[in-house]
C-alpha cells in the first residue's frame, strides 16, 4: 500500500489522493455504530445465542415461515434451521 503511494506520488510528501484507489472506497463509508450490548445474557456465548434468535426469528417472518426457503435465505441445512428453531423455541 505505501509502495503504490510512495510509486505515484509527484512530490516527497504522500497524500490521501496518492493512496490506492480500493482504500479511498473503504474509507468513504463511515462504519455503523455498534448497538449497545446487554451483558446480562450470560458472556458472549448468551449474547451470541440472543443475537442468532433474532436473526433467525427475522428471517422467519421474511420468508413467511417457509422452513426451507429461510434456510436457503440463512444459508445453511434446513435440518440445522430446525435444530435452531426448536432450541429458541421460535415455532410452536
Amino acid at each position: 500500500m505505501l509502495d503504490y503511494a510512495q510509486n505515484v506520488t509527484d512530490s516527497q510528501v504522500m497524500e490521501v489522493r496518492h493512496l490506492p484507489p480500493y482504500l479511498l472506497k473503504r474509507r468513504a463509508e463511515p462504519a455503523a455504530p455498534l448497538p449497545a450490548v446487554d451483558f446480562s445474557q450470560g458472556g458472549l456465548q448468551g449474547l451470541m445465542d440472543e443475537y442468532e434468535k433474532e436473526v433467525i426469528a427475522q428471517a422467519l417472518d421474511y420468508c413467511g415461515y417457509n422452513i426451507s426457503r429461510t434456510a436457503q435465505t440463512l444459508g445453511i441445512l434446513r435440518q440445522s434451521l430446525q435444530f435452531r428453531i426448536r432450541k429458541y423455541g421460535l415455532i410452536f
